[in-house]
């Protein structure tokens, strides 16, 4: 998985964007997304590691035994992640990690979505009318993101 994906799923997992990681960093906006394609300074990773209290080799070699271990707190994750590390085919490893990674950008994707529909809902009042008086459904964590209770709950 490439540095910058595992970047923004620390970013994710810890409610900060990945312009205010820079900013916190002390490095310019849009560095990080230039790592999707270009290799990052050892000292701009030195700086990323620290901020989450992980391993520059996490970071870099997608390192994940011993200590570094100890951020994936998901018991199911730690499993995955466990039985990725035991595979000993490269090939195998290779496409894992395309799968992983087609994962990860498809779950961005749903992310935008629903950031998207959020901004609609919010600019409508007649919808969240409608919501609030359950004429629409929407899922449990959007009601929480619109911060609308719903009534049979």
């Amino acid at each position: 998985m490439n540095i910058f994906y595992i970047i923004k799923n620390l970013c994710d997992e810890n409610n900060i964007t990945i312009f205010e990681l820079e900013k916190y960093i002390g490095i310019s906006r849009g560095v990080l997304y230039t790592w999707k394609k270009s290799s990052p300074s050892v000292e701009k990773v030195r700086k990323v590691a620290e901020y989450f209290n992980i391993s520059m080799d996490y970071l870099v070699n997608h390192n994940v035994k011993g200590e570094n271990i100890i951020h994936i707190t998901d018991k199911n994750d730690r499993e995955i992640v466990n039985k990725f590390l035991s595979l000993n085919d490269k090939n195998n490893k290779i496409r894992v990690e395309g799968l992983i990674d087609y994962f990860c950008l498809e779950e961005q994707k749903h992310k935008d979505y629903e950031k998207e529909l959020i901004k609609i809902l919010k600019s409508s009042r007649s919808i969240q009318k409608d919501i609030e008086n359950e004429e629409i459904k929407l899922p449990k964590h959007l009601l929480k993101q619109l911060k609308i209770d719903n009534k049979n709950d």
